[in-house]
């Protein structure tokens, strides 16, 4: 059957083409459901309710087959965040306190500014190039942002230091803390619940160890599964670990050291 048009369809008819949004749908606490205005129709996908749907389009633009037609590039009045002012500063630093972060967990990150967006952006290590991640610090939708150069793409995942041990992490944020409390621990963020085909190319690439360490919430825990028995699957070492009703970043370095079994 699907979701119901009139659950989803208006907030994907809202984005601009190539644009997806995570919403919340029906009575669910989080953001579970993504919605997408794609070029060809708009479409719905709740990860709680493991039920989505999709609108074709009676009328289809045809966009020439460059990538560059659909990134978004840097804004233009980006500043390292040392150098934007004082007030600015601040409101980043109560956002991040706000998600239990501070500045001691973004060693691994160059943390840089948009005034006119108000959006924290994070310099770090994509799969095969630069990733650059806007969020937005006053919750303004969409709150994620992913940027491109005019050289490069969007990466599937994102990578935090290095170690031989893994833990895949759903968002930035967990990545970056979990690197934080377990320095000698590489972290992968793999922007979501699903581990791309790429990502699992990557880990298999490596051959170390695997922890899926995703939000304490559905969607993460069900995510976290589905991930380690795939990686189960291909003769990989994986396993799955959450915290009920707590995001990775949640967890102080204390606790996420004794979840992850780290000394």
């Amino acid at each position: 059957m699907g979701l119901p048009h009139e659950e989803w369809l208006h907030e994907a008819k809202r984005l601009p083409v190539g644009q997806s949004l995570r919403v919340r749908h029906r009575f669910e606490s989080r953001e579970n459901m993504v919605v997408r205005n794609n070029p060809d129709g708009w479409s719905s996908y709740c990860h709680a309710c493991h039920e989505g749907g999709f609108v074709p389009k009676d009328f289809v633009k045809l966009l020439p087959d460059e990538p560059q037609q659909q990134q978004q590039l840097l804004p233009a009045d980006l500043v390292h965040l040392s150098a934007a002012d004082e007030y600015a500063q601040l409101l980043v630093y109560r956002f991040l306190a706000s998600k239990s972060m501070d500045m001691l967990h973004m060693q691994q990150a160059v943390c840089m500014y948009s005034p006119k967006s108000k959006r924290l952006v994070l310099g770090l290590t994509g799969d095969s190039t630069a990733a650059y991640l806007g969020r937005s610090i006053v919750n303004a939708q969409p709150k994620w942002v992913q940027y491109s150069t005019p050289i490069s793409g969007y990466p599937s995942f994102i990578k935090v230091g290095e170690g031989s041990r893994v833990v895949v992490t759903e968002d930035v944020f967990s990545a970056l803390k979990v690197h934080w409390a377990c320095p000698d621990v590489h972290t992968v963020c793999s922007l979501g619940t699903k581990l791309s085909d790429s990502l699992v190319v990557y880990l298999m690439s490596r051959g170390d160890p695997v922890t899926v360490f995703y939000d304490g919430d559905r969607a993460g825990i069900d995510g976290a599964q589905k991930g380690r028995r795939r990686l189960n699957g291909l003769g990989m070492e994986a396993t799955a670990i959450t915290v009920r009703g707590k995001d990775p970043k949640d967890l102080t370095a204390q606790h996420i050291r004794e979840v992850l079994c780290v000394k």
